[in-house]
């Protein structure tokens, strides 16, 4: 990476300063974490404070509780 790459990697809505991250569905933000693991899930709300409270949303740990339990009954 040359740099300038680094830049355009924090694309940020110059009107209202949001992320893309923010300006998500909070729907779509839960299934994208629903593919994570314990440790990842954790992992990730150590980031930042957006990740920290997408991290301990309920939904997030209730699809991981849920494919916890289809993984312990095969």
């Amino acid at each position: 990476m040359n740099g300038v790459g680094a830049a355009e990697d924090m694309v940020v809505d110059k009107q209202t300063g949001a992320s893309m991250m923010e300006q998500l569905v909070p729907e779509i933000t839960t299934h994208a974490l629903s593919y994570l693991d314990y440790p990842s899930l954790c992992r990730l709300s150590m980031t930042n404070s957006l990740m920290r409270k997408a991290a301990n949303d309920d939904n997030a740990w209730k699809a991981l509780y849920h494919k916890v339990l289809i993984f312990v009954n095969f």
